[in-house]
């Protein structure tokens, strides 16, 4: 299975031919490199590389640890951009009084821990100053933006979610169809330590990761691009039945290829993910697991509470339960957004009128996520995902069925509500793991003075609507679509999503760089090697497939 598609290190690299026998451009690390200088050049590749390509960067970093440096989440740059050697190490830098990244200052300019919430106030480590911070200076570089009020609603919310799922549990009522038991898992150690060691391709300091949900659309694309850098992977994967398993097995062959070890597990057995992470001997864990799809948790109700509520639980707790709690940097949703009529979509904004049950367990794990940070001094990352399109995406996803559509002769259905239509912030995967690669770099430890709690979103900022998208498909497919515009079903779809993403690009450097256009090129490409110009190579279960 042609795996060239996991090539995505940084703006450094460029396709090896000895290893590339497809021409699919290696996905873009938006906003990591000055685009206008010269980058380094790349080392011929003697076709051992695990992904097709290697960055060669042999220039010393510029201005780590240098006198007088400030640590306010300044981007330490390179003089042509960010050198790949160094993307996911540790910062370890300090201010003067030796305060952590992280920290402010207090009035006189001694410096206090940002990080006071769970701990009370601590008093200025400087003896000119003994005084501890007012609550204006507390909260002051505060990572979450919701106001007390909206964080109860949103709260409220979630408990009313899962005592709705306790009370149709035991009376019976729901008919929809739950997850099946938890099953027990036995791990090869042997395969796991081996998949976890880094390469040394990072001058030593490569991460431990574990990522969650590996054999999907997103899971699958990061961990290749942690592997093709040099740091030390292991997935994990249910393989559930949502959409067509042969794809995930597919997925899950190629990242084996790169040598990337997948586990057939749940995120909810709690002592197989301890043990995972501790084999592993994780430094962070990325948490992709979860039931995707707007519409269908109408009708499936108990899979996604079950899946997306009580298994980030599951997961958190075997965080927790760490000798070492690893750092972790998990999948939200723009659908958190719901009904807001503010754009573009901002964190700060208040998110307490979520659309679809789908986006009410997204916000419920992000208020897990606070929870577990403030009681237990985890690190912890909340992403905001905005309608993401790209090479391996899930037979479920419009763009999907869209070419699927066009090369059977079928009509593309386009939604409108009262007249007006869909749009949509289309990010290209490619740009979607820079910005996770981005989080994971930036990530502080596990620890009760330096841990945060963290969110961002990730999107294109340039939403377009649904007929443009398709316009644009069909020029990267080179196929002329039925257009049959049909009302928007009542199952949780909003008008618009439109992503903020200068907090992102603020604390790692995220700029999306690639155009719709560009990344329809890319996916058309994949779409036409993976299943045949006709669709001919087409496995019976995709075939077969109806999304909902």
């Amino acid at each position: 299975m042609p795996f060239e598609h996991l090539a995505i290190t940084s703006v450094h690299s460029m396709p090896c031919i000895q290893c590339r026998p497809l021409e699919v451009p290696p996905l873009k690390m938006g906003g990591l490199a000055n685009r206008g200088e010269a980058q380094p050049r790349l080392l011929p590749c003697s076709g051992s590389c695990v992904l097709g390509f290697r960055d060669s960067c042999q220039n010393e970093l510029d201005g780590l640890n240098k006198k007088g440096q400030k640590a306010h989440g300044r981007k330490m740059r390179h003089r042509s951009g960010i050198c790949p050697s160094y993307l996911g190490t540790r910062r370890n830098l300090t201010h003067h009084g030796g305060a952590p990244l992280g920290s402010h200052p207090c009035a006189d300019g001694a410096t206090v821990h940002a990080n006071l919430r769970d701990q009370g106030p601590r008093r200025c480590p400087r003896p000119c100053c003994g005084r501890a911070p007012g609550r204006a200076m507390r909260m002051a570089h505060a990572p979450r933006q919701w106001s007390r009020s909206p964080a109860a609603l949103a709260a409220a919310a979630a408990l009313l979610l899962v005592l709705t799922y306790m009370a149709a549990t035991r009376s019976g009522k729901d008919t929809s169809r739950r997850p099946p038991a938890v099953p027990s898992t036995t791990l090869d150690e042997d395969r796991v330590r081996k998949s976890c060691t880094p390469d040394g391709g990072r001058g030593g300091a490569g991460m431990r990761v574990v990522i969650t949900g590996s054999a999907g659309f997103i899971g699958y694309h990061v961990a290749g691009a942690l592997k093709g850098r040099g740091d030390g992977v292991v997935g994990i994967d249910n393989f559930n039945d949502y959409y067509p398993v042969s794809l995930k097995a597919a997925r899950a062959q190629g990242l084996e290829k790169a040598g990337v070890y997948t586990v057939r597990g749940d995120v909810r057995d709690v002592e197989m993910m301890s043990r995972l992470i501790e084999l592993c001997r994780a430094t962070h864990v990325v948490h992709m697991a979860a039931q995707a799809g707007v519409r269908y948790a109408a009708s499936q109700p108990m899979q996604y509470v079950d899946y997306n509520v009580a298994g980030s639980v599951g997961l958190f707790e075997a965080v927790k339960a760490a000798e070492r709690p690893p750092a972790v940097v998990y999948a939200s949703s723009s659908s958190v957004y719901g009904r807001n009529v503010k754009v573009p979509f901002s964190e700060g904004d208040a998110v307490v009128h979520p659309a679809s049950l789908y986006a009410a367990t997204k916000l419920a794990v992000e208020l897990l996520a606070e929870v577990y940070h403030s009681l237990n001094a985890l690190s912890v990352t909340g992403l905001r995902f905005f309608t993401v399109y790209g090479p391996w995406g899930r037979p479920d996803m419009a763009y999907m069925s869209f070419a699927r559509a066009m090369v059977e002769g079928d009509p593309v259905r386009i939604f409108q509500a009262n007249g007006a239509e869909l749009a949509r912030d289309f990010t290209y995967v490619g740009d979607i793991v820079a910005g996770v690669l981005g989080a994971l770099d930036t990530a502080p430890p596990s620890t009760r003075e330096l841990a945060e709690n963290r969110l961002f979103n990730l999107g294109n900022t340039r939403p377009v609507t649904v007929t443009e998208f398709v316009t644009e498909l069909e020029a990267a497919l080179g196929l002329e679509a039925q257009r049959k515009f049909v009302p928007v079903p009542n199952l949780g779809d909003v008008l618009l999503t439109h992503a903020n993403v200068s907090a992102a690009g603020s604390a790692f450097g995220y700029s999306p760089q690639t155009p719709l256009s560009e990344g329809l090129r890319y996916f058309a490409r994949w779409y036409f090697e993976y299943y045949g110009a006709d669709g001919h190579t087409m496995a019976d279960d995709e075939r077969n497939y109806k999304p909902v």
